[in-house]
This record gives C-alpha cells, sequence and structure tokens, in this order.
C-alpha cells in the first residue's frame, strides 16, 4: 500500500493505492498529519516546484506543509515535472496527458449507476466551494509513481 498526497497550503488530496485506489479523501491538513503519525505506509507527496515567477504565499505554505507531513523523513518527493516525465515521457505534458495515461492504465471512472476502478478519483466533488478532482487525480499519480517505483522491475526477474 502506498500513500500519495497533493499537498495544499490548509487542505490536501490523499490517495491510498496497492494495484487499485483503496481510499481517496480531501481532507485538512491537520487530519492528514494526524493520519501519516497513525500509519506505517509508505508516503509519497508531490512537492512544489517553482514556475519561474514570483512564489505566491500559497506555495509557500504548501511547501511548509510538506515538511511537516515528512516528519520523519521517510517520504518520497516527487515534483510535478518527475511526474509527467514518469507518466508522459516529458516533463512538459500536461496534467490531462498524465490523467490519461491513469485512465488507460487502470480504467474508466464510471457513472454514480455503474462505477468504474477511478470513480473514487473522478467524481465531481466540492470541498468549501473548490472542486477537489485535479487534486485527487494529482495524489493518485503521486501514489500510482511511488507504487511503479517500488515493485521490482520486471525485467529483472
Amino acid at each position: 500500500m502506498i500513500i500519495g498526497i497533493d499537498p495544499g497550503a490548509e487542505w490536501s488530496a490523499v490517495v491510498s493505492f496497492d494495484g487499485t485506489v483503496q481510499g481517496a479523501a480531501y481532507m485538512p491538513n491537520t487530519a492528514v498529519l494526524y493520519m501519516l503519525k497513525a500509519d506505517a505506509v509508505p508516503v509519497c507527496i508531490e512537492m512544489p516546484e517553482s514556475r519561474g515567477g514570483a512564489v505566491s504565499q500559497s506555495l509557500l505554505d504548501t511547501a511548509a506543509w510538506v515538511g511537516r507531513f515528512d516528519y520523519d523523513q521517510k517520504a518520497t518527493l516527487y515534483t510535478p515535472r518527475q511526474i509527467r516525465s514518469h507518466f508522459c515521457g516529458s516533463p512538459n505534458s500536461k496534467r490531462k496527458q498524465v490523467r490519461q495515461d491513469l485512465i488507460d492504465r487502470l480504467g474508466p471512472v464510471g457513472t454514480v449507476k455503474n462505477p468504474g476502478p477511478l470513480y473514487k478519483i473522478g467524481r465531481h466533488e466540492k470541498v468549501n466551494g473548490e472542486s477537489v478532482t485535479e487534486h485527487l487525480w494529482d495524489a493518485l499519480a503521486v501514489a500510482v509513481m511511488g507504487y511503479d517505483l517500488r515493485r521490482p522491475n520486471e525485467s529483472q526477474v
């Protein structure tokens, strides 16, 4: 099992993945921190990176939360560019290309009446008036990348 986190300044998306999506939530950072201290599961976190312009207070707050989540320095940190390279072969890929790769690999989102394997991720949910779908996809990408990199290389078996 791998926990993938897309951190935010106040709320973060969390996905548990073991080859399939086991759980997905968008929760306050204090709740994520409490959960991480209680579980002994490998954690992968998307690490914010500079986009070449001025750095916002929100980005700084997010980076501070990454440090809190990695309090024991055992989490694996991936930048968005590393994640896009892992899934699409190029750090200049777009989020929608990563999402499509995840769908191709894991299956469709589905519908309310016929939920697919990614229904927990792709449902259109709002928290505090904000759509959390993009955050959940990012957390899934982090979790799947961590899962991929922890598995033995099948060509070496």
